[in-house]
C-alpha cells in the first residue's frame, strides 16, 4: 500500500508514530496498528484484519499480512492494545468451551501470532493464564507461536465444513490466537497388562 485517502502511508502512520521516529522502532510499532478490512459481498459488514509486517521507505510502501489487492477497499485503523488482546483471548476460549456442548477439554493446543508475543512484552504468560481460566487450571495447553495462522473463524466443525456458512473453512490470520480443545467421550484410564508368570 502506497496511499490510504490520497496521503501517503508512512505519513498517514507517522501522524500516530511520530514524525523523527526511528525506522526499526516505526516498522515495530506500525504491527500495533493494523487495519480492518472491511469486507463486501456475502461477507458485508465482516471484518478481517491486516497487518503491517514490512516498510520500503525507499519507494515508500508498506506490506499488508495476509496479501491481496487493497485498491479501492475500505480499512479501518485498529490498534492492538494489551488489554485488547487478552480479552480476545478469553472470548476465544469462552467460544472454544461452548463449542464442545457441555463437555470439559480434556487438551488444549493454543496457536498464537508472533505478533502478540511482541505486543505482550513481558506479560506473554497472561494470554495462557486468560485461556487457562475458562478451561481450567488442571486441563493440559500446549502450543507455539507462529508467524501468520491459517485457521477457521467459526468454532464447531460441523460449521468449519459446511460450505454454506458464511466463514467456513480456513483462512489466514494474523495477530490472532487460534485454540483446538480436545474432549473424550469418557475419560480415558490408563490399563496396564499383567505380566505373565514363568513356568
Amino acid at each position: 500500500v502506497f496511499e490510504l485517502d490520497g496521503q501517503p502511508i508512512l505519513d498517514y502512520y507517522r501522524q500516530f508514530l511520530g514524525r523523527e521516529a526511528a525506522r526499526d522502532f516505526f516498522e515495530l510499532m506500525i504491527q500495533r496498528h493494523g487495519m480492518a478490512l472491511v469486507l463486501e459481498g456475502a461477507y458485508a459488514g465482516q471484518t478481517v484484519i491486516k497487518l503491517p509486517v514490512a516498510c520500503d521507505f525507499e519507494r515508500g510502501g508498506i506490506a499488508f499480512y495476509p496479501g491481496e489487492d487493497l485498491q479501492g477497499r475500505r480499512l479501518q485503523l485498529i490498534q492492538a492494545t494489551r488489554k485488547g488482546l487478552l480479552d480476545g483471548a478469553r472470548r476465544a476460549a469462552e467460544s472454544c468451551l461452548k463449542a464442545l456442548d457441555g463437555r470439559r477439554p480434556d487438551l488444549v493446543l493454543m496457536v498464537s501470532c508472533c505478533t502478540r508475543n511482541l505486543i505482550l512484552h513481558s506479560r506473554i504468560e497472561r494470554e495462557l493464564e486468560s485461556v487457562r481460566k475458562v478451561m481450567g487450571a488442571a486441563v493440559p495447553v500446549f502450543g507455539y507461536y507462529s508467524g501468520g495462522e491459517l485457521l477457521p473463524f467459526l468454532s464447531r466443525y460441523e460449521d468449519i465444513t459446511d460450505p454454506s456458512k458464511l466463514f467456513s473453512g480456513c483462512h489466514y490470520h494474523t495477530t490472532t490466537m487460534g485454540l483446538l480443545a480436545f474432549a473424550l467421550p469418557k475419560r480415558p484410564r490408563a490399563r496396564v497388562p499383567r505380566s505373565r508368570a514363568r513356568r
